[in-house]
């Protein structure tokens, strides 16, 4: 990455003024200063974090690039894929309110990854003024700000003359955030049109607002008074008078206009426009360019120091993917201190001792490799992929107690540092908005390389429809047939209740729907639960092993006065009465309403176990054995039969069944899939069992709900029924834990899963 420190854009009410010195490199005035020649397009990815001036994380920050913009995620961080920017010089703005709006600048990567940081001051009020009287605003570290009566207006230019709220930050030298929060990359056009380098040891941010929000702005004829301290160091030195320049955002770099003059200690300055303003001298410029390496082994995402914290104005550097750096620095000044500080990299990285400068004008200067000082970090290496497991670009995270790594892949591969020994989560967004959800690693060895699972990102936040808080038992869970609705077990394994999709609200609950109590996983093998609606929805049946199945409405209230024993159970589709087996009645329909054994199946074998009704209600699925059936209810005879990879009845155990109708998933120690009308096999490949033997098909007879990738199974998503592969992931944290069960809605636009302290629903994109 090649990047420097950089532009600020802020709302057209902002204000920054900064005042330049002459030092001992002899920055002056320059007529005529060689103006580096206009890049031609490169494409390039522009990637980072914003952080606020106590270093969290600001989330939600808007980003906008010369080509593209982006939205920080909940780490701060953010990329633009595949800008076009300009070969020699991009920046980016960000925005948030809140905040006053930042930026920075760099020379791109081409085809590559260029990093940024940006950091935001608060903009809250420190002060206010009377518009119609005029008055000042003092600044806590120094410098002010003074409204002339009667000198404000509204941006529609109406005269304004209620009170006027001020928000404003002084950044003096001396303070640790100075090149962090710095408004420009040092990049100043001249009144001719030539370009320049500035350097600034002082800024002011501020800007102003009515009483009601609005943006306010000088009124013509009554510029407003900026005053700055000129820091201790330089006053000495400092010139009489300096070029006054303002912040141009079109352009992304400052533009001259006016001078300001010395008045004792401080400069003073009017200005007519709230931009935001700065007082510079130019300054010839050359470009440094390096490495940072440990044990030779070059280090991405390392903070450069190049003295901003010493000197004043002068930019960081964030290393690249191949821990290179190139930024454009003040020449022949001998400011240019190149040091790696812990401070500024979560303390892992830092060099002991200072490497000094000095950079001849219009010349790029290679400093080799600078090597850490600090103990080499542990190396995680692994792949970013998508759906369809193949690599694919994004950002991938690391993260542990007190600091974080990242790094954009564009090819899928990474590789990424934390402190040796600690615990690490890992998360990813790809380039497409697919979010994958987070995995927790172990880091290695100091300069130790350790694999770490694939991440796979195939899902959006935006899936995300509702959540719903409470405990519950996702072992026995399923979507009403118009999708209203979520009957799911209750925490104490006996009720059922019912949840209305849109709002979250109970509208029943199932009291003692199962007399055991149905266990969530892992203990659950051999003790499950089910629910099935009628296709009115009014209806609905309860079913558990080694129990029985009762009969309830829509309502809550019971329609069977006790269990019914049974070894397996299903509703048929009208609600009137129930297929199912147990070891008197065989195979058998059970009418409701006058509880009588209707009818008796002559299924081949013993022991069997009803699955479903298929078909358009006049079939069902059993099992027997290693055979399924699938039987005519009216003709009492068979339709087809198949083979089964494993036996599964109702005396087997460790076998668990999803059935839609007509796709018919068994599991057990891997997972396989049938086609009930043809008999024929779908999956081609072994598939490991879903987390929680809970597992549900997709109504697309293509894919299945269930739950993989990470920790004990807490990623949700959609599965190829083929071979196994994901094909669209769910959001999720790992904070949730891992869930007890998943459904998916008839329509198979709604996806939820059963976590320890709530329910979430995704829409299905």
């Amino acid at each position: 990455m090649k990047q420097q420190h950089s532009t600020l854009a802020y709302r057209s009410s902002i204000l920054v003024f900064a005042a330049m010195v002459l030092v001992a490199a002899g920055c002056r005035r320059v007529n005529s200063p060689t103006t580096p020649p206009e890049g031609a397009q490169i494409t390039t990815t522009l990637a980072g974090r914003v952080t606020d001036e106590s270093g969290a994380s600001v989330a939600g920050a808007r980003i906008t690039a010369q080509n593209g913009s982006a939205t920080t995620d909940a780490n701060g961080l953010f990329f633009i894929s595949n800008a076009s920017v300009p070969s020699d010089r991009t920046f980016i703005l960000a925005k948030k309110a809140g905040y006053f709006d930042g930026a920075r600048a760099a020379i791109p990567t081409s085809n590559g990854v260029t990093y940024m940081q940006i950091m935001l001051a608060s903009d809250a009020p420190i002060g206010s003024i009377n518009a119609a009287t005029g008055g000042t605003v003092n600044l806590a570290a120094g410098g002010s700000i003074t409204l002339p009566p009667g000198g404000v207006v509204t941006s529609s230019g109406a005269s304004y003359t209620g009170s006027v709220s001020v928000s404003a930050e002084h950044l003096d030298p001396g303070n640790g955030n100075f090149a962090n929060l710095f408004a420009g990359d040092l990049t100043g056009q001249q009144t001719d049109g030539s370009q320049t380098e500035l350097q600034s040891y002082g800024v002011i941010i501020a800007e102003l607002h009515g009483s009601s929000g609005e943006t306010l702005q000088p009124a013509s004829g009554s510029p407003a008074t900026l005053t700055m301290p000129i820091a201790a160091a330089e006053q000495a030195t400092a010139p009489a008078s300096i070029p006054l320049w303002y912040f141009d955002e079109n352009l992304g770099m400052w533009k001259e206009e006016g001078t300001a003059t010395k008045q004792g200690n401080s400069y003073v300055g009017t200005v007519a426009h709230f931009s935001f303003w700065n007082y510079d001298m130019q300054c010839p410029y050359g470009t440094i360019t390096g490495t940072i390496v440990c044990n030779d082994v070059p280090i991405p995402g390392v903070v450069v120091n190049l003295g901003a914290l010493v000197e004043g104005g002068q930019p960081y550097v964030v290393t690249d993917g191949s821990g290179r750096f190139t930024v454009r620095v003040v020449a022949n000044s001998k400011l240019v201190i190149l040091q790696v500080l812990a401070n500024e990299n979560n303390g892992i990285y830092w060099t002991n001792t200072p490497i000094v400068e000095n950079v001849p004008a219009n010349v790029t200067t290679d400093v080799g490799q600078i090597a850490l000082s600090s103990p080499c970090p542990s190396y995680m290496t692994g792949t970013l992929k998508g759906c369809n497991n193949t690599p694919i670009p994004g950002m991938v995270l690391a993260s542990w107690n007190g600091g974080m790594s990242y790094i954009f892949t564009t090819n899928g591969q990474f590789r990424l540092t934390a402190p040796s020994g600690d615990v690490v989560t890992l998360a990813a967004t790809a380039a497409s908005g697919d979010v994958a959800q987070p995995q927790t690693v172990t880091a290695g060895a100091q300069g130790a390389y350790i694999p770490v699972p694939d991440i796979v990102a195939c899902n959006s936040q935006n899936d995300i429809k509702i959540d719903i808080s409470g405990t519950f038992n996702g072992t026995a869970m399923t979507f009403s047939p118009d999708d209203s609705k979520l009957a799911v077990a209750a925490s104490n394994g006996r009720d059922v209740i019912l949840l209305d999709v849109a709002t979250g609200t109970t509208t029943a609950t199932l009291t003692s729907a199962f007399t055991n109590i149905i266990r969530m996983p892992p203990q659950n093998y051999g003790q499950t639960g089910k629910v099935e609606f009628s296709a009115d929805g009014g209806t609905i049946l309860t079913f558990e092993t080694y129990g029985g199945f009762n009969i309830w409405k829509s309502d809550g209230s019971r329609v069977t006065p006790s269990t019914i024993q049974a070894n397996s159970a299903c509703l048929m589709r009208d609600g009137l009465s129930v297929i199912g087996s147990d070891n008197t009645h065989g195979t058998f329909q059970y009418t409701i309403a006058s509880a009588t054994y209707s009818a008796s199946f002559a299924i081949p074998d013993s022991y069997t176990e009803v699955i479903g009704i298929a078909g358009n209600g006049s079939q069902f699925v059993v099992t027997a054995s290693s055979k399924a059936y699938r039987w005519d209810i009216g003709a009492n005879a068979k339709v087809s039969s198949f083979a089964l990879p494993v036996s599964h009845d109702s005396s087997s155990s460790g076998t668990h069944v999803s059935f839609d109708g007509n796709i018919l998933g068994i599991e057990s120690n891997t997972m396989s899939f049938f086609n009930t009308q043809t008999g024929s096999t779908i999956s081609t490949s072994n598939i490991n069992p879903s987390y929680g033997i809970s597992f549900g098909i997709d109504p697309d007879d293509a894919h299945f709900i269930g739950q993989y990738q990470s920790g004990m199974g807490n990623t949700v998503g959609l599965f190829n029924m083929t071979d196994g592969t994901p094909s669209h992931l769910f959001d999720a944290p790992a904070s949730f834990g891992n869930s007890s069960g998943v459904a998916i809605s008839h329509d198979g636009k709604l996806a939820a899963a059963a976590y320890p302290s709530e329910i979430r629903i995704w829409n299905v994109q």
